[in-house]
């Protein structure tokens, strides 16, 4: 080498190379933010290439960097000494396993009826007796004992305060910001037969083409008893749920990884827009990712301690992910499988295949129910998935009349495309489930997770290929769904996006930053951005978001709002919608009846108001007029046969061009129930 000559990155001293990969880092830093922006939506489903180029290659100089700078990162490292023993607590195990299989006999057999309360006894008794027996008893509460050390508690504090935050979120103006029916009828109707049917088997399903047991609605049906029969009411299941995935990601990514990035991951998701959406409704979507990460964070942490109860916990938690949405179903299940296959083949960790047989036992006693009362009452194990999989028969017939190579190729640019450009780049097409005009992620969080997607790739190995394998089967799950791009059917990724987006922050800033500045600065820098990102985020989903979401959702008028404001006024009351636009009926008869709503509801088409209907109305109550306000005509003819006061309007959160303009006759005599 000349004097002149610069080092080579192999023979740079160790600040040489640090200063070096500092330098690539923050070239690909500059030039993922560029493609972040680039993937910014501008109302074409085309692939952005300029974007797709830049991160591609921002990807490259930060595997570079890497290679350069090694630069030190905490992983999960599987302890190689046998487990402390924790035998098998055969008695809570047994009656864990009676009440498991009484439970299945009542779900499997039409013919025994037992009320609903004793069904979920024994279902929630036999899950706690297998967790407990083939766990090890009081082994299963060795955590809590942690909490007497005050460092434990310190490092506990942020993550209570993340979680306050998220629930407080989820909980706020939760039956109001969106005022109206979001695809929630089917639990409504499920709560009902739960409160009029006391035989209802939990196990069967809410509707006919998915394999929705009643689980969820159960625990729905409290709340709707503690809160009232109303949106709030039917929705504060999903807020819990969905606040409680918040500590079981930072649970997860503390044991992949660090605290630092426990607390990112748990702070982003707290406020990701797409989680915040489907917890604020009452969809049982929500539970599959919080069961989900409950069943990979027990399991990195028996592979980090070699614990019988992680394990046994972790079986449980993947059992619970049988009962609720189909598709964090199948995803989770084959994630964590391929997951521990390459945990086996890198790591090797003999002294934990006891532990594996663990989670595999407790996982199975755990799921059988459900599975044992599908295949014995003739049920589809993914009717969900047949009805709506038709890329998959597709795929079927590509791999049949074309070589493999050019196969996967079609499929992948026709088919995985738009369910892979949705995390970033395309919005929700149904504009029903969560609309907008922006991805999963927005723009300035893209390029986070973009980061820690490729520094999982470059540097992470086996656990970060966990989040990779994550939201490489969701991708590929819904890529053979008919419509993959449905914002709903991606609930189950969210935890992984948060957490790869995390990844990107906290360890490509430790990249760049210089040893000099210290690193309780760092440690604030990673604060500032991450505070920074969830008070943008949440921002924009309860401004602009909704304020968007609220009209678009709404493609025509709301008729579901008369109903609420209908509440108002005297039992009897006749409620007449005037206009030609649809009317879902199926919800408005559930409404009435979910609230034991004294109201009759008449649909006149603005055609039949010549025809004299309007004087066939008594007159001796109450009558309610919705009617379309860009009709002058309706309204004309309604004057003419009615005194009414209005139009009056609504006071909930519901756009005025999106509402039914309400015209109030009331009686001789009587004193007006509302303004």
């Amino acid at each position: 080498m000349t004097p002149n000559e610069p080092p080579s990155p192999r023979s740079a001293t160790l600040p040489e190379r640090e200063t070096i990969g500092r330098v690539l880092a923050l070239i690909a830093i500059a030039r993922m933010v560029i493609s972040g922006y680039g993937w910014h939506w501008t109302g074409s489903d085309e692939l952005p290439t300029f974007a797709a180029t830049q991160m591609l290659e921002s990807g490259l100089l930060l595997g570079l960097a890497i290679w350069i700078a090694r630069p030190r990162v905490p992983l999960l490292a599987p302890a190689r000494s046998q487990a402390a023993r924790a035998a098998v607590r055969w008695i809570p195990a047994t009656l864990g396993v009676i009440a498991l299989a009484t439970f299945t006999a009542i779900n499997a057999r039409a013919g025994l009826p037992v009320v609903h309360h004793v069904q979920m006894a024994l279902f929630a008794g036999g899950v706690l007796g297998v967790t407990w027996g083939f766990g090890g008893g009081r082994a299963l509460l060795a955590p809590v004992a942690t909490l007497r050390a005050r460092a434990v508690r310190a490092e506990l504090l942020p993550v209570a305060l993340i979680t306050l935050l998220a629930l407080a979120l989820r909980l706020w103006k939760l039956g109001t910001a969106v005022h109206i029916m979001v695809d929630e009828l089917h639990f409504m109707d499920a709560v009902m037969r739960l409160q009029d049917q006391n035989g209802t088997r939990l196990l069967s399903d809410i509707d006919p083409i998915a394999n929705f047991t009643h689980l969820f609605p159960y625990a729905q049906m409290w709340t709707v008893r503690l809160f009232g029969p109303d949106l709030y009411g039917l929705r504060v299941v999903s807020a819990v749920l969905g606040a409680l995935t918040v500590p079981a990601l930072y649970l997860l990514a503390r044991a992949l990884f660090d605290h630092r990035i426990g607390l990112i991951a748990a702070l982003i998701l707290a406020v990701l827009p797409p989680h915040l959406h489907f917890s604020r409704l009452a969809l049982n979507n929500i539970a599959d990712p919080l069961f989900g990460t409950l069943a990979l964070a027990f399991l990195a942490r028996g592979l980090r301690h070699n614990r019988p109860a992680n394990y046994a916990l972790a079986g449980a938690a993947l059992g619970l992910a049988q009962y609720f949405y189909e598709g964090g179903r199948l995803v989770f299940n084959g994630v964590l499988l391929i997951w521990l296959a390459l945990a086996l083949i890198v790591w090797r960790p003999r002294a934990h295949l006891g532990g594996w047989l663990r989670l595999a036992l407790v996982a199975g006693l755990v799921a059988a129910p459900l599975y044992v009362a599908l295949l014995s009452t003739d049920r589809s194990l993914s009717a969900r998935f047949d009805d709506k999989g038709a890329h998959w028969h597709t795929l079927k017939t590509l791999l049949a009349g074309e070589p493999l190579p050019q196969a996967l190729h079609t499929f992948a640019t026709t088919y995985l495309r738009p369910a892979a450009l949705h995390l970033v780049y395309t919005p929700d097409t149904s504009q029903f489930y969560y609309g907008g005009r922006t991805a999963l992620l927005l723009w300035y969080v893209t390029p986070l997770f973009l980061l820690g997607a490729f520094f999982a790739l470059w540097r992470l190995r086996v656990p970060g290929l966990l989040p990779l394998l994550w939201v490489g089967a969701v991708i590929v799950g819904n890529g053979l769904l008919d419509r993959p791009d449905w914002s709903v059917r991606f609930v189950a990724v969210l935890p992984a996006l948060a957490l790869l987006a995390a990844i990107g922050l906290r360890h490509t800033l430790t990249l760049v930053w210089p040893a000099r500045w210290g690193v309780r600065n760092a440690g604030r820098a990673l604060a500032a951005l991450a505070a920074a990102c969830a008070v943008a985020q949440g921002a924009y989903y309860f401004g602009p978001h909704l304020d968007r979401y609220n009209v678009e959702f709404r493609g025509l008028r709301d008729f579901y709002d008369p109903l609420y404001r209908a509440a108002e006024y005297p039992p009897g009351t006749l409620l007449v919608y005037i206009g030609d636009d649809e009317i879902f009926w199926p919800v408005i008869t559930s409404t009435v009846r979910f609230w034991s709503l004294d109201v009759q509801v008449a649909y006149l088409h603005p055609s039949e108001l010549g025809t004299g209907v309007l004087t066939g109305i008594e007159r001796d109550r109450t009558v309610l007029f919705f009617v379309e306000p860009d009709d002058p005509r309706a309204l004309e003819t309604l004057r003419q046969n009615f005194v009414v006061r209005g139009p009056l309007w609504s006071a909930y959160n519901v756009p005025r061009d999106r509402q039914y303009a309400m015209y109030v006759y009331e009686p001789p005599g009587v004193i007006a129930a509302a303004p």
